[in-house]
This record gives structure tokens, sequence and C-alpha cells, in this order.
């Protein structure tokens, strides 16, 4: 009597663990190509939905130019004016990837994340929350008084970095920091480190070399 009410549980786990070792992960192009083109619109070029298919086929429009293409990223930059670029970074899970599409030009940064699943279903997926200000600054010191400030989460690479913006009433203020503040892919999501800009940077260094 046990094992026929047994084996319908096993059957379940089967067809889960088939499902989970079945799916095939996207190739950069593939999530591009399926993305809206929401993210051009930080951008002053912009691109709309004819021009994205122009830019894939040809590998360039009036305005943009693909420069790079592998399978986990696809980098965009404007053309023949530079100073604006759009990155398509894939991370990928044992049943899943969370493609990252990320704009940067000369005065800003923006990202948006989709989730990419085993039923090559492409839907919104939750950029980290804002880190609290004090993770920029060394443990003990407090951040300076009097400024306002507002914090923007970019793609930097293979990670996604926070970014702090300060004003005052003067307008915006450059102050100085002591941490950088990344989120790492774990496979499964991303985990915010709070890392010593010295640290980073020899990270950096190493990751170009």
């Amino acid at each position: 009597m046990r094992i026929h009410v047994l084996l319908p549980v096993f059957f379940f786990l089967a067809l889960c663990a088939r499902d989970v070792s079945a799916y095939t992960p996207p190739s950069a192009l593939e999530v591009f190509r399926l993305l809206p083109v929401t993210i051009f619109e930080n951008t002053p070029e912009g691109l709309g939905d004819e021009e994205k298919q122009t830019l894939i086929e040809n590998g360039r429009t009036s305005l943009w130019r693909l420069i790079s293409i592998d399978a986990d990223e696809l980098r965009a930059e404007s053309y023949p004016l530079e100073g604006s670029s759009v990155t398509v970074r894939l991370f990928h899970g044992p049943d899943k990837t969370v493609a990252a599409q990320g704009a940067e030009t000369r005065d800003a940064c923006a990202v948006e994340l989709w989730l990419h699943d085993a039923q090559k279903r492409l839907v919104p997926y939750p950029v980290p929350p804002d880190p609290a200000l004090r993770d920029f600054f060394a443990a003990g010191k407090k951040p300076p008084a009097g400024f306002d400030h507002s914090i923007r989460i970019c793609l930097a690479g293979d990670v996604l970095r926070a970014w702090p913006l300060f004003f005052n009433a003067e307008g915006a203020a450059d102050l100085p920091l002591d941490n950088a503040v990344i989120y790492r892919w774990t496979g499964g999501d991303f985990e915010k480190a709070a890392l010593p800009l010295e640290v980073l940077e020899k990270k950096t260094q190493r990751t170009a070399k």
C-alpha cells in the first residue's frame, strides 16, 4: 500500500528534476531580441523597435552600432557621436537566467533586470533595494551632514553597482567615499557587498589583465 502512495511522489519529483535539467540558457543576442527598447530611453539617441531590428540584422543604425557580442554579453555604442552605450549581461542559474540591461551616458546610468525562465518567458525582475548610505563609508564614520542624496544602481561589468549622488542648496556635490557597494550574482540572486575602493580597483585591474 505504501508503494502505491509513494509512486506518484517519485513521479512528481522526477518531472521536477527533468524540468530543471532541461533548462537551456539563452544567449545575449537571443535575450536582446526579446527585450523592450525602454532602456534606450535613458540615452539622448533613443532607439525604436524598427531601428532595433535593423541594429540586430545589420550591426548598426544611423545612431548605434554593435561593438561586441558573445554568449553572455552584448554591447552597443552610439555612433558616429560617442558617449552612450547599452549593454546586456546575462547571469545564469540552474533553472533561470537574469538579464541585466544597462545604459550609460556621460553623466548618468540606469539598469533594468529581466527574468528568463524554463518556459522561455521574459518578465521584469526586481532591482536590488538601495543600500544604506552608511555602506559607502568606513565603519564608525558618519556620512557628512548637510547633504541630501539619491542612489542609482547600474550595471558595472559582471556586477551591479550602487552610486550615491549628493546635493544641497548649492547643487550637486562630489564627496569622498570609502567603499564601493556592489551586488554579486550568486547563481540564485544578487547579494550585496561593501568593498573598500582600493580593493575593488585591484580586482578590476586583475580582471582587465
